[in-house]
């Protein structure tokens, strides 16, 4: 029976009891009477009952696909999470940790040179790392719709979905512009004298100064640590808000799936997550004003 049905069932039993009413009122008080009021009465409460019911059944069924979706949308971000952080450990961190080691050094003799000092007769040796890697392929457009359209998430869940894909993009074309370069350096474009100018972004005999590779090399560092960063704090969130919802419903919550609880103690252990204080500022978006707190969703 649909809630229509319903509907219309207890307007008539409504319709009734108010003719039987009138009946009483008169003085006909017989035994056929009181039996029509008991059976509708029956078919009153019984139809409010089945009412009940099935509003209850629809509020199981908007709970549980809101807890699977978010269940979903955990995963998916903690997939893109996994991905990035494989990346930095296999990739971008050992380069950007020994560019930025040469390049310290590079820089000092650049800066003696240029003060006419004493850099001392021992030449400076340096392996340039020309190594290219690619953006992992990430659900980035499931992430979206399930945060966007299938979970009932805003503030700070739709801002990191909103960075995320952001420095997903921003990744993807510096890495490009990357590899772009590195072929300038492999086929000659870019000549083996000038080389270590272009490479380390230093004073060139000339006066020029091309920073180039050294400002891919950051941004590539940046746009990581962005993804990584954006894709674990919307996991937690996510995973806060999916426990409210069941503490919300705890009586529909029988039976119904757990919450996905990501575990970043490993990469966070590692250092391969960056600080919270890397990103003060967004995170300070997002806290109490006043009396009143900001939801994470």
């Amino acid at each position: 029976m649909d809630s229509f049905n319903l509907s219309v069932l207890i307007d008539l039993a409504s319709r009734s009891f108010d003719a039987f009413a009138g009946f009483v009122v008169t003085g006909m008080n017989s035994n056929l009477v009181i039996a029509l009021f008991s059976s509708l009465a029956g078919a009153f409460g019984g139809a409010i009952a089945a009412q009940r019911v099935i509003e209850r059944s629809k509020r199981k069924e908007v709970f549980l696909k809101e807890l699977r979706n978010t269940n979903a949308a955990i995963m998916v971000s903690f997939s893109i999470c996994n991905a990035l952080l494989a990346l930095k450990r296999q990739h971008s961190l050992p380069l950007y940790e020994q560019y930025t080691k040469d390049r310290g050094k590079a820089e000092e003799i650049s800066k003696k040179l240029a003060a006419d000092e004493n850099v001392g007769d021992e030449p400076f040796h340096y392996l340039a790392d020309l190594k290219t890697f690619a953006a992992p392929s990430v659900p980035i457009e499931t992430l979206k719709n399930l945060v966007f359209n299938e979970v009932s998430s805003h503030g700070r869940a739709l801002s990191a979905t909103s960075f995320l894909e952001g420095a997903y993009i921003g990744l993807k074309e510096v890495l490009a512009r990357r590899e772009s370069m590195v072929a300038k350096f492999q086929d000659g474009t870019i000549g083996e004298a000038e080389t270590p100018y272009f490479y380390f972004g230093i004073q060139m005999p000339s006066g020029h100064t091309n920073h180039e590779y050294p400002d891919l090399v950051e941004a590539i560092h940046s746009y990581i640590n962005d993804v990584i960063f954006f894709s674990s704090k919307l996991c937690e969130d996510l995973a806060v808000y999916g426990n409210r919802l069941r503490d919300k419903n705890k009586r529909l919550a029988k039976n119904a799936p757990k919450v996905n609880q990501p575990d970043f103690s490993t990469p966070q252990g590692l250092k391969l997550i960056p600080p919270d204080s890397d990103y003060s500022s967004w995170l300070n978006g997002f806290k109490e004003v006043g009396n009143k707190k900001r939801t994470l969703l």
